[in-house]
C-alpha cells in the first residue's frame, strides 16, 4: 500500500473510531475539521457518487454549524451518507473497499442512534 493509501485508510479508520464512540462527546469544531478534510479529498473526484457524498457532508457541516443542533436532522444526514458511502465502496479501489464498507455501516449506525 502506498503512503497516500495508508493516509486515506488512517482517515477512514479514525472516522470510524470517532463515530463508534459517544457522538455527543464529539466537539462540533472537531467534527467540522474532519468534514472539511473529507470534502477537500472528495472535491477532486469526477465520480458523481463522490460528489453526492461531498454535498451530503456540506449539509452535515451546515447542520453542525447551526445554533441549535437537531439530532434527528443530523441522524438523517448520517444515514444518507452511510448509504452513499456503502454504494461508493462497491466501485472503490480494492485497497479501500473494506474500510469504506465499514465506514458506510458505521455512518448508518450513528444516524440511527441519533434519530
Amino acid at each position: 500500500m502506498s503512503e497516500k493509501q495508508n493516509e486515506q485508510q488512517d482517515r477512514i479508520d479514525s472516522t470510524i473510531d470517532a463515530l463508534d464512540g459517544d457522538l455527543t462527546a464529539i466537539k462540533p469544531e472537531n467534527a467540522l475539521d474532519v468534514i472539511s478534510t473529507w470534502r477537500r479529498s472528495l472535491s477532486h473526484s469526477s465520480n458523481p457518487e463522490l460528489k453526492e457524498i461531498s454535498d451530503g457532508l456540506g449539509e452535515l457541516k451546515d447542520a453542525l454549524s447551526a445554533g441549535t443542533l437537531d439530532g434527528k436532522q443530523i441522524g438523517g444526514i448520517l444515514k444518507t451518507l452511510g448509504k452513499q458511502t456503502s454504494a461508493a465502496a462497491k466501485d472503490a479501489d480494492e485497497a479501500y473497499t473494506d474500510g469504506l464498507t465499514r465506514l458506510g455501516k458505521t455512518l448508518s449506525k450513528a444516524g440511527n442512534a441519533l434519530g
